[in-house]
């Protein structure tokens, strides 16, 4: 069931696509302004959100629709928008393209084309949902091998007379698989073991970082 977000300053608008939508599946949820609608994204999560651009501060250009955009991606920047307006212009159409609307339907609207596009931007929402959780479970698995190679260097070095050890490494990327390490073998010798993996980043770490 496709979540969506309905919002119109029109009471008798939102209750004929309340209607409409709910006869084809979708869940609804409704807001006449744009303070509500920053409000229920603020509370909850949806699929979609369809939402008119012209609201009480003007009532033909769009603006207030338009600078809504930006406070509704903040909030949630994988919510795909659908906007409509019975004042539409090529030049409108253009903008609010630009500034991240997926789709821009006129009043009066032709239910179909409606339905469809909402079903076709609700795909985009989805698909978008599934690469962002992809993207941040990569991004913790390289912060957990990060810190699994660091946990593998010394955290000391060892002290001889007459001898100063000093050692670093930076990697060219988050990890790096490479090594180093000094080992005391008495109280006059020490094994330095250095490992230089080929490549950068997480295909060159050892198996036991990729799959911490």
């Amino acid at each position: 069931m496709v979540r969506t977000l309905i919002a119109d300053d029109q009471p008798d608008v939102l209750e004929a696509l309340r209607l409409l939508l709910k006869e084809q599946g979708f869940q609804i949820a409704t807001a006449n302004s744009p303070a509500g609608i920053l409000d229920q994204l603020s509370r909850q999560q949806f699929d979609l959100l369809l939402m008119d651009l012209n609201y009480a501060r003007c009532t033909t250009s769009g603006r207030e629709g338009l600078d809504l955009l930006a406070k509704v991606q903040a909030l949630d920047s994988t919510l795909p928008v659908v906007a409509m307006t019975a004042w539409s212009s090529v030049d409108l159409a253009v903008e609010a393209m630009q500034r991240g609307v997926l789709d821009f339907v006129q009043k009066p609207w032709d239910n179909a084309r409606l339905i469809s596009s909402l079903c076709r931007q609700a795909e985009v929402g989805q698909t978008r949902r599934r690469l962002a959780a992809a993207q941040q479970e990569s991004a913790q698995e390289l912060e957990e091998a990060r810190e699994v190679e660091q946990n593998l260097l010394p955290k000391t070095l060892p002290e001889m007379a007459g001898v100063t050890f000093a050692a670093g490494r930076r990697a060219a990327r988050a990890v790096s698989g490479d090594y180093f390490d000094a080992i005391p073998l008495g109280s006059q010798k020490v094994a330095l073991c250095i490992g230089d993996v080929i490549g950068k980043g997480l295909p060159a770490a050892p198996p036991e970082q990729r799959h911490a």
